[in-house]
């Protein structure tokens, strides 16, 4: 069901848009956090955890080109469909899905042939971990390829307004998800390659449905639109590579995070899984809330509605402040409990409290930023909202790095320089909203009126 999101009203269009973009994540998060406390109490190795939780970071990258690349697809899309050429829509769908399958079955071969060098010489995982964090991830990049066609599939749909159907997907996938955990860890003795084994087969589940709900709605191509659209090819590019190194960014600073957490020890492997794993939640409202200004800027941009941006802007910025703000209470009041649900104890148990209670009041400032961006993606000047995250990542490298070669605060910088990337960010892109140059920025022209 598509939602034209060019009439009626702002605040009311973008929250029933956005409620269930954040119940979908809602679900991934929770059955990635299913996946830690299983593997944490159930999986009879005290490198397990570990294992699975560094790979994490890997794993996000490859998330990020799928996020990056669905993006840019997006934007093009939600503005053909504002401006009201259906036509355009339909052979735009069908380069879409050409273009993401491709890049998926690539990345899916190179994961499974390069995931110990990855591991060893990237990470420098501990040698106690390597093995079983190798077959882990080896396993989990089989299904990459089914990951990049659910995530065009939902970049299509949340273009034209319809963020229902993929609410019902991910319930069907994190309930299988969760099954299987359960199934082939306590079930068939399989441990880390069932895990993963696990997160292949719902996301091949995932991508089926999706896919055969979208080549049955209105979006489906017709036989003679079924062709690869190399000048929409180009603006996709032109749209997604600075979205791609902006997810990019974020996880390849995780990447760099990650083997400063390893420098570490298993034990703290151990807790910023943990922590990371339930911090995830308050991500759930600020990223529904971006996916929500972009799509509603793309269609209004798109049907030259920019008074409607702005209404949206505000709105939103109030919902998403409100949300997160809740969540952050959550968390910190209930970190203890939360973070000894993966079965960590002693040190790992403290220090993954030590983290969600430090970063948790930090995330009211990121969501900010996250509004600006999602706008600014939206409009199509999706530039500066890339150069703000590459510029987050190198900030928070380097007081990262900085701290660990020139301090002695410890296990502790790993979350304390984030709050310097999180502060670059959105002094870049609030001063860009505010400046109104993303106006000029639309890649369509809104189709006149048939007499």
């Amino acid at each position: 069901m598509t939602r034209d999101m060019t009439k009626g009203g702002v605040g009311g269009q973008i929250f029933l848009f956005t409620l269930p973009i954040m119940a979908g994540n809602f679900l991934q998060q929770l059955y990635n956090t299913v996946d830690g406390i299983v593997v944490g109490n159930y999986i009879d190795s005290p490198y397990a955890l570990a294992a699975v939780g560094t790979c994490a970071s890997l794993t996000m990258v490859y998330i990020a080109l799928a996020i990056g690349l669905g993006i840019g697809c997006g934007v093009l899309v939600s503005q053909l469909f504002g401006a009201g050429d259906k036509v355009g829509v339909r052979k735009a769908v069908a380069t879409a899905l050409f273009l993401m399958t491709g890049v998926g079955l690539l990345l899916t071969v190179i994961g499974v042939t390069c995931s110990g060098p990855l591991l060893r010489w990237v990470l420098a995982v501990d040698e106690n971990a390597l093995p079983l964090a190798r077959l882990y991830l080896s396993v989990y990049s089989i299904g990459l390829v089914f990951q990049f066609i659910y995530n065009a599939a939902a970049a299509l749909l949340r273009a034209v307004g319809d963020s229902r159907a993929m609410l019902l997907f991910l319930l069907v996938s994190s309930v299988l998800n969760i099954a299987l955990d359960f199934l082939f860890v306590l079930g068939f003795h399989r441990g880390v390659g069932g895990i993963a084994a696990a997160t292949v087969l719902s996301q091949l589940v995932s991508a089926v449905i999706a896919m055969i709900y979208l080549l049955r709605g209105p979006l489906a191509p017709r036989r003679e639109e079924w062709r690869f659209d190399r000048g929409m090819c180009r603006t996709m590019a032109k749209l997604s590579v600075p979205a791609i190194f902006q997810h990019l960014a974020v996880s390849l600073g995780n990447v760099a995070l990650q083997r400063l957490v390893n420098a570490f020890g298993t034990v703290s492997m151990e807790g910023y899984t943990a922590a990371s794993r339930l911090l995830n939640f308050i991500f759930v409202p600020v990223m529904g809330f971006n996916a929500g200004m972009s799509s509603f800027t793309g269609q209004n941009i798109g049907a030259e509605r920019l008074d409607r941006v702005y209404k949206g802007f505000r709105h939103t910025l109030f919902m998403t402040l409100i949300a997160t703000g809740a969540l952050v209470a959550v968390i910190y009041i209930f970190s203890t409990p939360l973070v000894a649900l993966f079965g960590c104890t002693g040190e790992a148990l403290a220090r993954g409290v030590m983290q969600m209670r430090f970063l948790a009041p930090f995330f009211l400032l990121f969501s900010v930023h996250m509004v600006c961006s999602g706008l600014l993606q939206g409009s199509g000047d999706v530039t500066v909202a890339s150069a703000a995250t590459i510029c987050a990542l190198l900030v928070r490298i380097l007081v990262g790095y900085g701290m660990f070669w020139f301090t002695d605060i410890g296990y502790s910088l790993i979350w304390k320089c984030i709050p310097f990337s999180w502060c670059m960010s959105l002094a870049i892109t609030l001063p860009r909203f505010l400046s109104g140059r993303w106006k000029t920025k639309s890649v369509v022209r809104r189709q006149p009126p048939k007499p």
